[in-house]
C-alpha cells in the first residue's frame, strides 16, 4: 500500500508538470497576442499614417510633374517614423495611377494617358530587413512579421469661381460663393489664371484674384480680397471621356441632334433624361429651353452656344457637367435666365454676355465677361487632393 501511495504521488507530480507546461505555453501565447499583436498593429498604424501623408504629397504634384511627385512621396515618408525608424520608400512603392471615381478602382495609365492619382505602399518586411520583431511568438516559431500599408490619393484641379488658363478679361459681372440649397452667400468667389487678369467696368470679385507666375492683376481695386501672383502654374488637363463616345445615352435625344449637334430653335422645349451624352455641339437659340430630369453629363467635341434656357435638375450645378473636349472650341453663355452648371473646358474660349446669373464653376482657356450679372461659385464642387483609399 505504501508503494502504491508513493507511485500515485509521483504520477500526480508528473501530471502537474505537464499541466504547468501547458499553462506556461498558453500564457506565452496570450502574451504574444497581447504584446506582439499590439506592436504589429502599432507599426501598421504608423505605416498607414506615412502612406497617407506620402500619397497626399505626391498627388499635389502628379498632374504637373510625375517625377517630382514620386520624390515628394519618398521625402515625406522619410519624415515619418514606424517602429522607431524612418519609413523608407523605393521608387516601386510609389505608383502613379488612374483612379476611376465612378467604379472606385485604379489602373495603370495606358501609353499616352496621364495619371490623376498616386498609390503608395509602405512596408516593413523581412526581405528588406525591416520586419517587425516578435518578442514572444518566437518561442513558438515565427520571430518576425511583415507589415504593409497602402494609400491612394487623387488629384483634382483646384476649384475657383472662374479659371482662364491663358487670361481673364472681365469688363463686368461679379463673383461670390454659396453652397447648393444652403441659401447663404459668402465671399469666396476667387478667380485664377496662368496669364494676366484684367478687371474693369462694373466688375467686382468678392474673393481673391490670382494671376499667373510673373503676371499681374490689372484693376485690383475691383477685388475685395487678395490680388497676387501664383507661385506655381495651374494645371487643368483635358477631361477623359472614357467610353462615353460609344457607351452613352444619345438615343434619348437622337431626334434633336443635327449632324451630332443638339439644336433647338426659338420656343422649342425638350426634356433630357438623366445620363451621359457625347455630342458635337450645343446650340440653344433665344426662347428655347431644355429641362434636365436627372443628373446629366455632356461631353462636347465642338462649341456651345446657350442663348436659351437650360434648367438643371434640382438647381444643383453638380447635376449638369458640361465638358468640352479638345482645343479650339467656344462656349458662349448669353442666356437671360439663371444657369446651374459645372463647366470644364480647358481648351475652349468662354464668353459670358447674358443677363442671367450663373451658379457653379467654370474652367476655360480664356474668360471674357461683360454685363451686370453674377457668377456664384458653388463650394460643394470638389477640387484639390483627397485620399480615396
Amino acid at each position: 500500500m505504501r508503494n502504491n501511495v508513493i507511485g500515485s504521488r509521483r504520477q500526480r507530480r508528473g501530471l502537474g508538470l505537464i499541466w504547468s507546461t501547458v499553462v506556461l505555453v498558453a500564457l506565452c501565447m496570450f502574451a504574444s497576442l497581447a504584446v506582439d499583436f499590439g506592436r504589429v498593429q502599432l507599426v501598421k498604424g504608423q505605416l498607414h499614417s506615412a502612406a497617407d501623408a506620402s500619397a497626399l504629397a505626391a498627388a499635389n504634384l502628379v498632374l504637373s510633374d510625375v517625377p517630382a511627385a514620386k520624390q515628394a512621396a519618398i521625402d515625406t515618408a522619410h519624415g515619418n517614423l514606424a517602429d522607431g525608424t524612418p519609413v523608407v520608400l523605393t521608387a516601386g512603392d510609389v505608383v502613379p495611377v488612374k483612379w476611376d471615381e465612378k467604379l472606385h478602382t485604379w489602373s495603370i495609365p495606358a501609353a499616352g494617358e496621364k495619371p490623376n492619382a498616386v498609390k503608395v505602399t509602405a512596408v516593413r518586411t523581412a526581405e528588406r530587413g525591416t520586419a517587425v520583431d516578435l518578442m514572444f511568438a518566437r518561442l513558438m516559431g515565427p520571430s518576425k512579421c511583415d507589415v504593409h500599408a497602402t494609400a491612394i490619393a487623387i488629384a483634382r484641379p483646384v476649384r475657383y469661381a472662374l479659371v482662364g488658363l491663358d487670361y481673364i478679361n472681365m469688363q463686368g459681372r461679379s463673383t461670390n460663393s454659396y453652397r447648393t440649397h444652403d441659401g447663404t452667400f459668402s465671399n469666396y468667389g476667387s478667380i485664377a489664371s496662368n496669364g494676366n487678369i484684367t478687371l474693369s467696368g462694373s466688375t467686382l470679385i468678392n474673393g481673391d484674384a490670382y494671376a499667373g507666375v510673373g503676371k499681374q492683376v490689372i484693376g485690383s481695386n475691383h477685388v475685395t480680397g487678395t490680388s497676387t501672383s501664383l507661385t506655381r502654374p495651374l494645371v487643368y488637363p483635358q477631361a477623359d471621356p472614357g467610353t462615353a463616345a460609344t457607351n452613352n445615352n444619345n438615343y434619348a435625344i437622337q431626334s434633336y441632334l443635327t449632324n451630332g449637334v443638339l439644336k433647338l430653335g426659338n420656343q422649342r422645349e425638350i426634356e433630357i433624361p438623366e445620363g451621359t451624352y457625347y455630342i458635337k455641339g450645343i446650340e440653344l437659340q433665344a426662347g428655347s429651353k431644355i429641362t434636365m430630369t436627372g443628373k446629366v453629363t455632356m461631353y462636347v467635341t465642338g462649341s456651345v452656344s446657350l442663348s436659351g434656357h437650360a434648367e438643371t435638375y434640382d438647381l444643383d450645378p453638380d447635376n449638369f457637367r458640361l465638358i468640352v473636349l479638345g482645343t479650339g472650341g467656344k462656349i458662349d453663355l448669353n442666356g437671360g435666365s439663371a444657369l446651374y452648371a459645372d463647366i470644364y473646358a480647358p481648351g475652349a474660349a468662354i464668353t459670358m454676355a447674358g443677363n442671367g446669373d450663373i451658379y457653379g464653376s467654370a474652367v476655360g482657356k480664356t474668360i471674357d465677361t461683360t454685363g451686370n450679372a453674377a457668377f456664384h461659385y458653388d463650394l460643394n464642387l470638389k477640387g484639390g487632393i483627397e485620399l480615396v483609399q
